[in-house]
């Protein structure tokens, strides 16, 4: 057989995976609800190319986040719109319409980032081992949970770990360079490739920094280093500077106007994110700026299947150990895995940044995680004997198939995981939170349009827009901040509260009438009011039928 064929052969383990990590995912798609931040997203968007168009004002949060995302969501939701007739009866289901299709292109960055791991895992563990990379992240409940409605961390995720694969091989192929075109071309691709990576998150700028350190680990003269990386970094730095300058500002709308400010400002922006909401964190609520600094390595550990994590850690020792031994690739890949694991959460850990949302701010770590993982199960794989092997192997299959399980329990709530050595997500339920995003509300959004009359008023307590997208139009649907203000009109019948809110225990006197459990734990229930809790209110909202949610048509 012929050496081409051979390596062909080595992909077919990562091709099978990758089918049936596809064909799992966009089986599983139907069942996610729409994000507390979905509306936001949808509505930044807009206000963009408003400002684009009409010369209107951007917000801080659309001006200064990657839009790309965002916008090529939109721009695929205009044209399946085009080619979709839509029922009228359905117009009003507009905002899930869209999240149906940023559901679509969000589980697709997903299975990107699993084919980047399985290539990653393929370079550092040996090309048997490449789809075992991929079944460990696959296996990662809170990576795969978020991969359906996250639209903001999933896609830095797979530019993160896009440039962790793409900057050692760019930096191989300027080492070995003979002309200075070809070299100067490198450079140039490495800017483009952290400013494309820079247009879903501006903090991967700090990618550029990889540059200088790859350049030295990666020579292959080991005496003359510092001098090859500074000769080289004079040629390179400028180029692949203005590269990154130049591709941040162009995938950034909101820059045109003045680019140099709207840089200063965006990284001013990032630095003292103002946001302080309170956040639930072993048991104590604090406000997400003033969070202790341990917050990101506790919900890393607690929220990541333990013998991923364990092996992870364990690989990151077997690279250092064998360091001497790797390829210049390999050293490569590895400092770049460091990188993407290390760098940012140490940025949040000496800033004491503003973190939030467990670990999603943070899902960028999994894939390089699941790459060293492999890496660990490889170092203890090749010295063991038959018998050894063959322990290990079955260990490691029935360790997945215990995640598997604990995943289609969860399901679609796998981002609520936490591991088992805590009590999983019963252990966890008092201290931390667990359905952040309020998916669970489409359930109870469902239950009650199916069992309440024509004109009930219904008051959700939280996600306003993915709640009323799943709830009768002929409803009457209050959000608790409108009912605050004293808005509404009539009394209301029903009451859904989301366990992440202190709307949870409204109303005791009012009998539940249906819930959202997994493994014991609610995470949204509906109450049927009681005559002694029935909310009237009179308000300045003459209308029985609310306005459809502000996002664009």
């Amino acid at each position: 057989m012929s050496e081409t064929k051979k390596r062909g052969l080595r992909w077919i383990p990562a091709a099978l995976l990758l089918t049936l990590a596809a064909v799992l995912g966009f089986g599983t798609l139907p069942d996610y609800g729409i994000s507390w931040d979905e509306a936001n997203h949808i509505r930044e968007v807009r206000e963009l190319v408003d400002s684009i168009t009409e010369g209107s004002g951007v917000s801080e949060s659309s001006g200064h986040y990657g839009q790309l995302f965002n916008l090529i969501g939109e721009a695929a939701f205009r044209v399946t719109s085009r080619v979709h007739v839509i029922d009228p009866e359905e117009e009003r289901r507009s905002p899930y319409r869209r999240t149906v299709v940023r559901h679509v292109l969000t589980l697709l960055t997903s299975l990107l980032t699993i084919a980047l791991v399985c290539a990653i895992g393929h370079s550092l563990a040996g090309p048997p081992f490449g789809a075992l990379a991929g079944a460990v992240l696959l296996l990662m409940p809170r990576y795969w949970g978020h991969s359906f409605y996250n639209a903001k961390d999933i896609p830095f995720a797979a530019a993160f770990t896009l440039a962790a694969l793409a900057a050692p091989l760019l930096v191989r192929r300027i080492l070995a360079a003979e002309r200075l075109p070809a070299r100067l071309t490198s450079f140039a691709l490495f800017g483009v490739l952290v400013g494309f990576g820079s247009a879903t998150r501006l903090g991967l700028a700090a990618c550029l920094a990889l540059l200088p350190v790859l350049l030295f680990v990666m020579s292959p003269d080991r005496d003359r280093r510092i001098r090859n990386t500074a000769r080289l970094l004079s040629i390179g730095l400028p180029i692949t500077g203005a590269a990154w300058l130049a591709t941040t500002i162009a995938l950034h709308p909101a820059s045109y106007s003045n680019p140099i400010a709207w840089l200063q400002s965006a990284l001013t922006y990032f630095s003292h994110h103002p946001f302080d909401a309170p956040v639930l964190f072993e048991g104590e609520v604090y406000p997400a700026n003033e969070l202790p600094r341990r917050y990101v390595v506790t919900y890393l550990w607690r929220t990541t299947p333990v013998l991923w994590f364990l092996l992870g850690m364990g690989g990151i020792l077997a690279a250092i150990v064998r360091w001497r031994s790797f390829d210049p690739l390999r050293r490569g890949l590895v400092v770049a895995l460091l990188f993407q694991i290390v760098a940012l959460p140490a940025y949040a850990f000496v800033k004491h940044a503003t973190v939030y949302d467990g670990v999603r701010q943070f899902l960028f770590m999994l894939p390089a995680l699941a790459a060293f993982a492999t890496y660990g199960i490889v170092s203890l794989h090749r010295p063991a004997g038959m018998k050894a092997r063959v322990v290990l192997w079955s260990l490691l299959g029935l360790y997945g198939f215990s995640v598997a399980r604990e995943m289609h329990t969860l399901h679609p709530y796998e981002a609520t995981y936490f591991h088992e050595p805590i009590g999983g997500i019963a252990g966890a339920a008092d201290d931390f939170e667990l359905d952040y995003w309020g998916l669970s509300m489409r359930a109870c959004a469902e239950h009650v349009s199916s069992v309440a009359d024509s004109g009930d008023g219904v008051v959700l307590g939280g996600n306003p827009a993915g709640t009323r997208a799943f709830l009768n139009w002929n409803l009457r649907p209050l959000y608790w901040e409108d009912y605050r203000d004293g808005r509404g009109e009539g009394d209301y019948r029903y009451y859904i509260g989301l366990r992440r809110t202190d709307l949870f225990d409204q109303y005791p006197a009012s009998p539940v009438v249906y819930a959202v459990t997994r493994k014991g734990v609610v995470l949204c229930h509906v109450k049927e009011l009681a005559p002694e809790e029935k909310i009237v209110q009179r308000g300045a909202r003459q209308s029985a039928v609310p306005a459809t949610p502000d996002v664009p048509e």
